[in-house]
């Protein structure tokens, strides 16, 4: 039996329709999926160790543990600076001599410079 072309068209476009929409669910299921939520142990912990000071230092202390289900949302927690600098000093040593190389590095929103000074000169 054969098909016309207007149900032949049909079908194909069930078919097209019915791949999109799978698509789209598998989709939705993947961007929706909750990441396994950091859980914090209680204020002692299974050691005994209180969690206000534990070695009587004064400081007091949360213990987290991160496991590979809770190390992605661990790291969207924490709060990064945007803009930081830093000085680099690296000093080498060979016979009868040493050299030393000044690395002056700063970094704003995603941009990072990095100047190097040798001999009173940047």
């Amino acid at each position: 039996m054969k098909l016309s072309w207007k149900r032949r068209q049909i079908w194909i476009a069930m078919g097209i329709c019915g791949i999109l929409a799978a698509v789209i669910f598998l989709t939705m299921r993947l961007i929706l999926r909750r990441t396994a939520w950091i859980t914090l142990p209680d204020a002692v912990g299974t050691t005994g160790i209180s969690v206000n000071d534990p070695v009587g230092t004064g400081y007091s202390v949360t213990p987290l543990e991160i496991t590979p289900r809770t190390v992605q949302a661990a790291v969207a927690t924490m709060k990064r600076v945007s803009d930081y600098a830093r000085v680099v000093k690296i000093t080498r040593f060979w016979n009868g001599g040493s050299g030393e190389d000044i690395f002056y590095i700063y970094a704003s929103d995603g941009w990072t410079r990095v100047d190097r000074a040798y001999g009173g000169l940047v």
